[in-house]
């Protein structure tokens, strides 16, 4: 089994959504690999299907003088912000055959990312519990997870803060839990390198999802997603909470 692992760098949220559905379409018809999209976004707001504007503490206007735009998007959970020096990965994976369905897979990620914070950075994290979904270090969370599954296929995805400047996340309730997030940097009080966490986690996570890494420089070398034109992603059934 084989899954494609794309460092696509910093790609703004409207374009990774679009490659994100063309990829979705795709699998669905089993027409490409299992892939993971690994990347930055420029600083984005998104609201996913449970999020409330009033979650929101700044307006239109005063997001967009500080240049974060605004999403309201088709993961689970409520809002929350990604930005430059947040690693975000989006799996394009279809559970048919995997055991366990949605809620396996989360775990699968969640208990690889945490390995990793253990392993490399000597940071000891947990899954939070019920509401508490995603990764968090004491009482401050450290990565977000926000699916969507359609037809069998996930989408959307995890976003882990590494160098992310935390200010924006104070103009927001980040995913309406009124709790703290914290970042890898803060916790180390240096930056970590993205590149090498991106090699590092894809490696981890082909491994954990029991499939051998085809690493890719750029969603260009993703051909199949140019082909063919008349594919449209099915959009109907379950999305699993943030």
């Amino acid at each position: 089994m084989k899954i494609q692992i794309v460092r696509a760098g910093m790609m703004p949220y409207d374009q990774a959504l679009d490659l994100q559905l063309r990829l979705l379409a795709l699998r669905q018809q089993d027409q490409v690999d299992d892939t993971l999209l690994m990347l930055e976004h420029p600083p984005v707001i998104t609201l996913g299907t449970r999020g409330q504007m009033d979650h929101v503490y700044r307006s239109g206007e005063e997001l967009a003088a500080a240049g974060i735009s605004i999403h309201k998007v088709g993961r689970g959970g409520d809002v929350t912000y990604h930005g430059p020096g947040q690693l975000i990965i989006y799996p394009i994976v279809k559970l048919y055959h995997r055991p366990g369905g949605i809620r396996t897979f989360i775990e699968t990620l969640e208990q690889t990312v945490m390995a990793w914070l253990w392993d490399v950075h000597r940071v000891r994290s947990y899954c939070g519990q019920g509401k508490l979904t995603g990764v968090w270090v004491d009482e401050a969370k450290i990565m977000a997870i926000g699916l969507a599954v359609k037809q069998g296929v996930t989408m959307h995805g995890l976003a882990l803060n590494l160098n992310t400047d935390l200010t924006p996340f104070d103009w927001i309730n980040p995913c309406g839990l009124d709790r703290p997030v914290t970042s890898l940097r803060e916790l180390r009080g240096r930056p970590v390198s993205l590149p090498d966490s991106v090699s590092q986690l894809g490696g981890r996570l082909a491994a954990a999802l029991g499939a051998d890494a085809v690493w890719l420089n750029s969603p260009e070398q993703l051909q199949p997603v140019r082909r063919p034109d008349n594919l449209e992603p099915i959009v109907e059934p379950d999305v699993a909470s943030e």
